[in-house]
């Protein structure tokens, strides 16, 4: 009994303790599970804390480049637009400056004018029949005399051509092809040989070109009362100048008479050349 007794106390301390352990362990157990609970909390809080700041300094760093890039496409975009700007403003004065160049090429073009007008006023076959003793060539002649064919230079109109529609250039180069073709003509008169080279259908096919309204007129007509139609043509010319100065934009109906117009043009230059005047 008394052995069973010691066993028994032996044991005690040691069951006391496990038990007072178990009632600590277990009043004990929220305390814990709440502690870990608020480490694992603060672990994860502090981590998304870090994870939001590195978001938003990536967020932040990610729109200053996007600015930056902004900025760069706007300066790039403005640039290019002020060069455009600029280009437009250098080609605009470029065509200010051929369209009056043009115009002086016209007015250079007065003495011929005047010889035009003088030929449709006179009977031209008559005249270019009459041998240097007759006193209708003495007439013409001294008329003629005043003429500086010096002062019809073109050449401006030339070198402005590059700036200016190709309908611009086509109504000039018919322009000037009549008023030259009468000059020319006047020198045969002058000459006395009484012959003409000039082929007549193709200096009016020229002008049917430009004035296609005017076709019967021409048909019906000899080749002096051209001049009639001279000051028509010069406001075509100044039509179209107009619509280069405004900015018109150049329609294919334009270009497709502008290329007959020329095609004309040049049947007369080959046919004057091969005649040799």
């Amino acid at each position: 009994m008394e052995g069973y007794l010691l066993t028994w106390l032996d044991w005690l301390p040691a069951g006391v303790t496990t038990s007072v352990l178990v009632v600590v362990l277990f009043f004990m157990r929220n305390y814990f599970a709440e502690w870990v609970k608020k480490s694992v909390s603060a672990h994860y809080d502090k981590e998304l804390t870090v994870l939001s700041s590195d978001l938003r300094k990536s967020e932040a760093q990610f729109q200053a480049e996007i600015n930056a890039r902004d900025k760069q496409i706007a300066a790039i975009r403005d640039g290019a637009l002020s060069s455009l700007h600029s280009r437009e403003m250098v080609l605009y004065q470029e065509k200010v400056s051929a369209v009056r160049q043009f115009w002086e090429c016209v007015n250079s073009l007065g003495p011929a004018k005047n010889v035009s007008s003088l030929m449709a006023v006179i009977k031209y076959d008559e005249f270019l029949k009459a041998t240097r003793d007759n006193p209708l060539y003495v007439v013409v002649a001294t008329a003629l005399d005043h003429v500086d064919v010096s002062r019809l230079s073109t050449s401006l109109a030339d070198s402005a051509r590059p700036f200016v529609t190709p309908l611009l250039w086509a109504y000039f180069s018919a322009y000037r092809t009549i008023l030259l073709n009468a000059v020319m003509r006047v020198q045969f008169l002058k000459s006395g040989s009484g012959e003409d080279f000039t082929n007549i259908e193709s200096i009016k096919n020229v002008v049917k070109e430009v004035l296609p309204h005017q076709k019967e007129f021409i048909d019906n007509n000899n080749l002096e009362v051209l001049f009639y139609l001279v000051e028509e043509l010069e406001e075509c010319i100044l039509a179209e100048m107009k619509n280069i100065l405004d900015g018109e934009a150049i329609s294919t109906k334009n270009i497709e008479q502008a290329s007959k117009i020329n095609k004309a043009v040049q049947t007369v230059v080959q046919q004057t050349s091969s005649a040799g005047c």
